[in-house]
């Protein structure tokens, strides 16, 4: 009986709670919508998401027996199909894909690439979808749980019986492949929800400025820390035990290495975009110098390395790696690292951010809402879209890429076209390889 009675006033509280956070959800999402849509994510139809003219959605949904997608266009659903494959089955041809990628040491690896994979993941996820697509319209993509690491610009459309490999300037590559990308444009939303959201709060974003953090300075002997006049250079505890924890974990030098192509590609965006580039270089590039100067700018472009969550002890979130010498702020429980959270924190009208480091485009990945990552801690910060990596980069073609990804964004091209572009430019200088010009993804707006 007493049981009872303790069960029966348990679900009265129980009932109670659930009406109280009802009440406080209702409240995020009239006060604060983007963080609602994180925390709280609520379905939407497809008549609510927005779509324009020119564009078609595809969105799946990856489930313990098989696969499921739609095609939608202008509020409807065109086309669905079910690919029967179980949610194991799924992540080991998705994981075994990638790791063509990942890992490439030398130019040697290039050779594991299997684009008949590429083919059959084609046939599997896209072929029968892309039926109803027009040439011309954008497709907006948003993946579910393993999807959300594959780039689907990279899965092969047509390839020859035999698989044959040339040697480029920059290592082997297949012949006679054709990719998506060389008949789509592709952009990435984690949902249907974040979609409709954003582009409901996006307000008209006026051209201005680039701001170029790159090369920061990761170790007290960097050459460059003697060309500058500082009072201090010495870790503090957690920033030593940060890097003995790189060391351990990775198996590598204590130190980061340096990216110098960061420098060279700031001096040449500086020389052909002229007084529209601020830069923060070296020691500049700095948390509390970021921060100090704010986001407020039309352009951003992060050239450094990127860490994901739990890479390294106590920090549980993907991060980029700023200037890690030089800080005493005590207050700071990750100097050096500008996290996740750090981000959603601040404020950027941004068109678009260029996050050019390692691996930026995974994170947490949060049921329902695909892959949290640093590129859409950028876009509740307010950009509007956002170009991250998916493996590890190479310095050359990532600078290249970068460079003219915003040459092309000046004289006026759209988000879509200046990757494509910029993409087809790194493959006619010599990275035919898709691991040099497929890492990076948009994700977002035009």
């Amino acid at each position: 009986m007493g049981n009872s009675s303790r069960y029966g006033q348990i679900e009265v509280e129980l009932s109670i709670l659930k009406k109280r956070q009802q009440e406080f959800v209702m409240a995020l999402r009239r006060d604060y919508p983007e963080y609602a849509s994180i925390m709280y994510p609520e379905p939407v139809e497809p008549g609510r998401i927005g779509l324009r003219q020119d564009e078609v959605l595809i969105e799946y949904e990856v489930t313990s027996s098989e696969t499921l997608a739609w095609l939608i266009r202008q509020g409807k659903v065109v086309k669905a199909i079910s690919v029967p494959l179980i949610r194991e089955e799924l992540n080991e041809m998705v994981r075994e894909y990638r790791s063509f990628f990942e890992d490439v040491a030398t130019h040697s690896d290039l050779n594991r690439f299997d684009p008949l994979m590429g083919k059959a993941l084609y046939e599997l996820l896209l072929k029968d979808l892309l039926d109803p697509v027009k040439k011309g319209e954008k497709i907006i993509i948003v993946p579910d749980e393993i999807l959300g690491i594959l780039p689907f610009e990279i899965l092969v459309r047509e390839c020859p019986k035999e698989i044959r490999f040339s040697i480029g300037d920059y290592g082997p590559y297949p012949e006679g492949i054709r990719y998506v990308s060389d008949d789509y444009q592709i952009s990435y939303y984690q949902s249907a929800t974040a979609l409709g959201l954003i582009r409901d709060l996006t307000k008209k974003r006026p051209k201005g400025k680039l701001l170029i953090v790159a090369d920061p300075v990761f170790d007290e002997s960097d050459p460059r820390i003697e060309k500058q006049e500082i009072a201090f250079l010495e870790k503090n505890e957690y920033q030593l035990s940060l890097m003995h924890a790189v060391e351990e974990d990775w198996n590598r030098s204590v130190k980061f290495k340096r990216l110098e192509t960061g420098s060279q590609l700031a001096r040449e965006l500086k020389e052909s975009l002229g007084q529209e580039v601020d830069i923060l270089l070296g020691l500049s590039a700095s948390e509390k110098e970021l921060k100090r100067r704010g986001l407020d700018y039309d352009r951003l472009l992060f050239y450094t390395h990127g860490i994901l969550d739990n890479t390294i002890p106590y920090i549980k979130e993907p991060a980029l790696v700023l200037t890690l010498v030089g800080t005493r702020d005590k207050e700071d429980l990750s100097p050096g690292l500008l996290t996740m959270s750090e981000v959603m924190s601040l404020k950027t009208p941004a068109r678009v951010a260029l996050l050019t480091a390692c691996s930026t485009g995974l994170g947490q990945n949060v049921s329902g809402e695909g892959v949290m990552g640093m590129g859409r801690a950028f876009q509740y910060a307010g950009a509007g879209s956002v170009l991250v990596s998916l493996w590890d980069v190479e310095p050359g073609s990532s600078s290249l890429l970068s460079k003219r990804f915003l040459i092309y964004l000046d004289q006026g091209k759209d988000n879509y076209e200046a990757l494509n572009l910029a993409r087809s430019e790194l493959r006619r200088q010599g990275y035919q390889h898709p691991f040099y010009w497929a890492s990076f993804i948009l994700i977002g707006e035009r």
